[in-house]
């Protein structure tokens, strides 16, 4: 919890593009001795890069124009918030700032599943197993115990199991392309099934705030409850045009489909079920309890 209470969240606008660049940099670290791991030494390499990058910027203003990247310009378009794990930090894109600014000055809470969960997402990135070598305050040692480890490759275990199912379902059961994936796919498909939950509980606390939670709202003719109204938009986030051709490529290329990303989640999260009287799963194998807390 130390490492998501000292996290630094920042909104970007057109105004702090230096301020941007400047929460992109890496502290410059010494240079590991004979002996270390290989990881270290990559990291001390990319460490030693980075402060050259800067260097470039910060020392000599003629040069400056060359560092710059265009990271910041794809942020206008891109809705997806940004985890920088050696500097513990959050960065919202312009994109979401300029949407919500022409909306209001604060995010109703009827908007929640759609842009928060890209905040919420982001954050729970600093506790993936590839982001374990980096503690709070920016400290490069790794801070997972052994028992993490092992719940955590138990959780991801039991979700690829779903994933494969779901594969099955859709009619795609190559087992060729089932038996192959990545770690930024079970980090990826990790992450979809642990933000639900915390994004439901902001939900339910600002729709109590401002009493919202027992209202209703019209859907294409059709009545439905705040709660139904938090599935249907976080829903709508996922909708793309594709074919069982193309999802079967992404599968092949150790990608999830977005028809995957929301079915398997949705079934694996209780409120979910609940709130439109699902069929609960028959056995625990049904489930993958991504948060200990959610029964």
């Amino acid at each position: 919890m130390r490492k998501l209470d000292s996290m630094t969240l920042a909104f970007g606008t057109e105004d702090n593009f230096a301020q941007y660049e400047q929460y992109r940099q890496t502290p410059p670290l010494a240079a590991f001795k004979n002996g270390k791991r290989v990881l270290e030494t990559i990291f001390a390499i990319l460490s030693h890069a980075s402060s050259v990058y800067w260097g470039a910027l910060s020392n000599d203003s003629s040069r400056a124009e060359a560092a710059y990247d265009n990271a910041y310009s794809a942020s206008v378009f891109e809705w997806e918030s940004e985890y920088q794990p050696a500097n513990n930090f959050v960065f919202v894109p312009t994109a979401a700032v300029g949407h919500l600014s022409s909306l209001s000055n604060k995010i109703p809470v009827q908007l929640y599943p759609v842009i928060l969960s890209q905040v919420v997402r982001a954050v729970l990135r600093a506790l993936v197993q590839s982001n374990a070598f980096f503690k709070d305050g920016v400290s490069s040692k790794a801070w997972w115990s052994s028992d993490s480890v092992s719940e955590y490759n138990n959780i991801s275990q039991c979700l690829q199991q779903l994933y494969k199912r779901s594969a099955t379902l859709d009619g795609d059961a190559d087992a060729g392309v089932l038996g192959r994936s990545t770690v930024a796919q079970r980090e990826n498909d990790f992450l979809d099934n642990a933000v639900l939950w915390p994004l439901f509980l902001l939900y339910e606390r600002a729709s109590l705030r401002q009493n919202a939670s027992r209202l209703f709202y019209w859907r294409n003719d059709e009545r439905v409850s705040s709660r139904e109204l938090f599935f249907y938009n976080y829903a709508s986030a996922f909708c793309v045009e594709s074919d069982k051709a193309s999802q079967r490529e992404q599968r092949r290329l150790a990608m999830t489909p977005a028809k995957s990303r929301l079915n398997v989640p949705f079934s694996n999260f209780p409120a979910f079920l609940k709130t439109f009287s699902c069929p609960s799963p028959g056995t625990l194998q049904s489930r993958c309890s991504v948060w200990k807390a959610v029964h």
